[in-house]
């Protein structure tokens, strides 16, 4: 799939430009070169190639799943599915992607303070409970009907869905400070400095927690994208 730009046509994986990490990241990992080469397809897809768009979504949407998943109670789920939450926030951000500025926002922190927006709002639009409700109405109007498949992508996000959750349920078992780092750091893609910042510790900690926590995801083969 090439980019109308020549300048961002050829192969991906050589074209990839990855913004700098700080030394956190080992730029020859596989981690690393998936982050720099989903920041190109970003910055390849705001001219509009609609292969790129797809591609994008294939990349982000099981973060967005996990993420969504994990930071909602499993009472909330049982009120909003976490794939409806995906479907939002990807719409939104396919209507915002023209203000994306590839050269100073990485493209995993920008979808993910969207996702932050949608998902309070999909919540503050939920009616009062009603336990005579039917399991119908139980979305609360917010459902992937109405949604362009060519814009969801809906059926790559079932199709990894047995992957994913047992990947969360594996999660569960994990203590609640490393969750949250794997929500900070590994999904929603924050740096070291900000997740020491959000939880009060060190940047230094935090990188010792995270590169344990890492290996230890990695053993549980975490689907691909993921983090």
């Amino acid at each position: 799939m090439n980019h109308p730009n020549s300048k961002a046509g050829g192969d991906l994986s050589a074209a990839a430009d990855p913004l700098p990490q700080s030394g956190e990241h080992d730029p020859t990992s596989k981690s690393a070169l998936d982050l720099g080469r989903t920041q190109f397809i970003a910055k390849s897809a705001r001219a509009g190639n609609r292969e790129l768009v797809e591609e994008l979504y294939r990349r982000v949407a099981p973060a967005v799943y996990t993420w969504a998943h994990l930071r909602m109670s499993p009472a909330l789920r049982r009120r909003i599915d976490p794939q409806e939450v995906v479907q939002e926030v990807w719409c939104r951000a396919l209507t915002k992607l023209p203000d994306f500025d590839p050269e100073q926002t990485p493209f995993r922190p920008w979808i993910f303070k969207i996702s932050h927006y949608v998902l309070i709002e999909m919540t503050r639009k939920l009616p009062p409970r009603v336990e005579s409700r039917s399991h119908h109405d139980s979305g609360a109007g917010w459902t992937i009907g109405n949604i362009p498949d060519t814009a969801t992508g809906a059926s790559t996000i079932l199709a990894r869905t047995d992957a994913l959750e047992a990947f969360i349920d594996r999660v569960q078992e994990i203590g609640p400070e490393e969750r949250e780092l794997l929500i900070l750091r590994g999904l929603e893609g924050k740096s070291f400095r900000e997740v020491a910042q959000k939880i009060g510790s060190s940047e230094q900690a935090v990188g010792k927690r995270w590169q344990r926590l890492r290996a230890h995801l990695a053993e549980q083969g975490p689907p691909d994208y993921l983090m």
